[in-house]
């Protein structure tokens, strides 16, 4: 994709680049030359500016002379982009006198969100300051906790009643003074007491006969979701369902607000995100916005599991001593057997982990026995594989009982392989089960884990094919 203004060759994303680039050596730039940095501001996105603020190390002074170069409707949108450590300096260097004139150009729900950063005292006094109509909306999203179908949703939605005429809800679509429509593209018809009727879109609207009913064309509301849902099972319906918008309604069927696709397509990215620095095991927060002390925090603790399990590997190595000390040869392929067991384990568990964030995989009866024992045989096919070869190769390393040592070897590849998959596809199942996340059972904790059980598996599988004897090997 290119532009005109492009040099020859340079791709869209390049050239945003360069204008993120220019931009923050503008803002280095001593003195400020704010009329130059606002005219360069309205050349780009909120969605850019965020993320050039966000790589930018700006004091206080050059955030306040940052902010006045952004208008109320830019600085809404930066808002809504950047994460919470870059909002609260945002927020800081707008100060409370100007912030509500900022929130009353974003869209309720994301209002909602920015109220939360704040002191209860700085937001009694910020809705005070606000338009009362828009400080409504926002005291009704406070209610309900983030996590949830209600902490999703915006409350700023076209309702009408089924008596209505296309053409006047037309006009009325028309009338409306927002010239940035954040409402969803669904028309939602509610009864007197506002409990949800049916839906009907803009499309329909525009096909239909003008005189008639909107109640006539609308489809019956056939779902909707309760405000406490959490916020990733929503996501999953919408995902499932294919829709652009999802109704919240109460245990009367009175309609609360809507959650759209676009704060479902946030809430898969985090997720996502959460679950991949879970699995690293890095914590489940941004590790780029955090500083440097409770990024440590964050993983120390994995890495503390990881070391303990270590201990208990040098433990088993060391029981196993005299096996070592009659066959060196065993000691080469100690790596080899923690590698591949380790992999398989661990692609077992984020198969899991992705599959229950995306609903694929179901937690109960029949159909969570059939994964587990499908995933086992894939495990154990894996194993078969990398148990022949690994032995076939462990056999040119002795001159003596080749044979025996390479079928040592390959056996317990196999063995501890197959132990992989199945820790790696148990836990995080049982995890889930229990209502623990399967992402914190993962990555550090299962690769631990593996880890012990193939040592323990190599040296005793070694020890009885070798010596002959099972009372060796206990």
């Amino acid at each position: 994709m290119s532009t005109g203004s492009q040099p020859p060759g340079s791709s869209f994303h390049e050239d945003r680049e360069r204008l993120i680039e220019d931009l923050g050596e503008l803002i280095h730039r001593e003195p400020l030359d704010v009329d130059l940095v606002k005219k360069r501001l309205h050349e780009l996105p909120g969605e850019d500016i965020a993320r050039c603020l966000q790589v930018l190390d700006l004091d206080p002074p050059q955030m306040r002379l940052f902010s006045r170069a952004l208008s109320d409707e830019l600085a809404a949108r930066v808002l809504d982009e950047v994460d919470e450590g870059s909002a609260l300096d945002l927020i800081e260097a707008v100060g409370i006198e100007r912030l509500p004139r900022v929130m009353e150009e974003m869209p309720p729900d994301e209002g909602a969100d920015l109220l939360a950063y704040l002191e209860p005292e700085q937001r009694r006094a910020v809705l005070q300051r606000m338009d009362p109509e828009h400080a409504k909306n926002l005291r009704e999203l406070e209610k309900f906790d983030p996590e949830t179908a209600g902490g999703l949703m915006t409350n700023e939605f076209r309702m009408v009643r089924p008596h209505r005429r296309i053409e006047e809800v037309i006009q009325r679509i028309r009338d409306e003074e927002d010239e940035e429509d954040h409402q969803p593209g669904y028309i939602y018809v509610v009864d007197e007491l506002r409990n949800l009727i049916g839906v009907a879109s803009l499309k329909q609207l525009m096909r239909a006969d003008p005189g008639e009913t909107i109640g006539n064309v609308m489809q019956k509301a056939w779902l909707t979701v309760p405000p406490d849902m959490d916020r990733e099972e929503v996501a999953r319906i919408v995902d499932r369902y294919h829709l652009y918008a999802v109704p919240v309604t109460d245990d009367r069927g009175s309609l609360l607000g809507v959650v759209t696709s676009d704060d479902v397509m946030d809430v898969i990215e985090e997720e996502v995100s959460e679950d991949m620095y879970r699995l690293a095991g890095a914590g489940a927060h941004n590790p780029f916005a955090e500083p440097v002390l409770r990024r440590v925090w964050f993983r120390l603790p994995w890495l503390t599991v990881t070391m303990l399990g270590g201990f208990a590997s040098v433990a088993i190595i060391g029981r196993y001593e005299d096996t070592i000390r009659d066959v060196r040869e065993i000691a080469f392929f100690i790596p080899i057997i923690g590698a591949l067991a380790g992999n398989v384990g661990v692609q077992a568990s984020t198969i899991m982990v992705r599959g229950f964030a995306t609903g694929d995989i179901p937690l109960g009866g029949r159909a969570a026995w059939n994964l587990l024992v499908r995933e086992m045989a894939v495990g154990s096919i894996i194993g078969a594989i990398c148990g022949v070869a690994t032995g076939a190769y462990a056999a040119l390393f002795v001159e003596a009982e080749a044979l025996r040592f390479g079928l040592s070897v390959g056996l317990s590849i196999f063995g501890a392989i197959s132990a992989a998959a199945a820790v790696g596809t148990l836990v995080p199942l049982a995890c889930s089960r229990l209502g623990v996340d399967p992402a914190l059972a993962a990555g550090p904790f299962i690769v631990t884990v593996i880890d012990i059980f193939a040592h323990l598996i190599y040296f005793v599988v070694l020890t009885v094919i070798l010596l002959g004897t099972l009372r060796a090997a206990v």
